[in-house]
């Protein structure tokens, strides 16, 4: 089992359209989290990105309501999830609600709404990972942008606020990355004491002459930095402490592939 530390998640507010009976109270506007992949002892395992909000219906006469979700950007394998006044599974295509509430004049959502964690207002999920994923093992980068829109089911086209939220993911602090398959990239030796060679499969080693190299703290820091890097190039970490790190290298083809090392 992955167990998960989450890097970066940015929430942007933009373009919200502020109804008759509709106002947003609040959204988050920027949650910074990490995605480590590879610390099993890790108190801040997630499974999802949260972005919460609350409206309120600024009228004294009560609201039929229902909501969808469009993409406007979506990064491989990213899906989405919410919860209004039930919870959704994890979707990667434009939702809309089949399912209609009625929010009580004057009120605001979090009479109704419930996040999946008990939160109230309605909460919003970045899952990185496809809807069919396994949530204990995939861990997929990239950005998600999706717009969200609330609508009176008397006047849907009229009578509706909407705003965007930008997921920004990285994971093992890197914003576009993939595993090392077994036989692709060995570490040598692993755990390492002071140095240690990674072993390129032959058919791939041209992809990696000249690239670069970089080593990460479980923080997602950068501590060491090897420009130029050679296949088969010897790596001295003897002045790094002992624990557990990140090993990323990123090819000329711009693809950064990633790997758990651990120094003694």
């Amino acid at each position: 089992m992955k167990y998960i530390q989450l890097i970066i998640i940015s929430l942007f507010l933009t373009n919200v359209t502020f109804s008759q009976s509709l106002r947003v109270d609040w959204m988050d506007n920027v949650v910074k989290k990490d995605f480590n992949t590879i610390d099993p002892d890790s108190l801040l395992y997630v499974y999802k990105a949260s972005a919460h909000g609350e409206m309120t219906n600024t009228t004294f006469s009560d609201l039929e309501l229902f909501s969808s979700i469009e993409f406007l950007q979506k990064a491989e394998n990213h899906s989405i999830g919410y919860c209004t006044y039930v919870c959704y599974d994890a979707f990667d295509v434009d939702f809309v609600e089949s399912d209609t509430y009625i929010l009580k004049g004057n009120t605001s959502t979090n009479s109704i709404f419930a996040g999946s964690d008990g939160s109230e207002g309605f909460q919003i999920y970045l899952y990185p990972f496809a809807p069919d994923g396994n949530d204990e093992v995939d861990r997929f980068p990239g950005v998600t942008i999706i717009r969200v829109k609330f609508m009176n089911v008397k006047d849907p086209d009229n009578d509706f606020v909407e705003f965007d939220i930008k997921f920004e993911i990285t994971v093992d602090g890197v914003a576009s990355v993939k595993y090392g398959k077994p036989g692709d990239f060995t570490i040598s030796p692993n755990p390492v004491d002071d140095s240690f060679k990674l072993d390129i499969d032959e058919n791939l080693i041209s992809n990696f002459n000249n690239s670069n190299l970089k080593i990460y703290d479980l923080l997602g820091n950068v501590v060491l930095n090897i420009e130029n890097y050679t296949p088969n190039q010897e790596i001295n970490i003897n002045s790094l402490a002992t624990g557990k790190y990140i090993q990323a290298i990123t090819g000329l083809d711009g693809q950064t592939y990633s790997l758990p090392l651990i120094k003694k």
